[in-house]
């Protein structure tokens, strides 16, 4: 899956709520530009996941 169908499907998927699914998806990638870290921490942010958002960017997976 291409970086941008990949980022596209975590926006989805924190609109839905799927937050953590959103989150394995995100930890799949291989690479992670700042338009897939903003959609991660901004999924975070509108579900109410404030610390979580906080704690994937002190904590990143490799």
């Amino acid at each position: 899956m291409s970086q941008k169908h990949a980022t596209t499907l975590i926006s989805s998927l924190c609109s839905r709520g799927a937050v953590c699914h959103a989150r394995a998806l995100f930890d799949e990638m291989p690479e992670r530009d700042v338009v897939a870290w903003t959609a991660m921490l901004s999924g975070y942010a509108s579900n109410g996941l404030r610390r979580e958002a906080l704690d994937v960017t002190r904590c990143p997976a490799s």
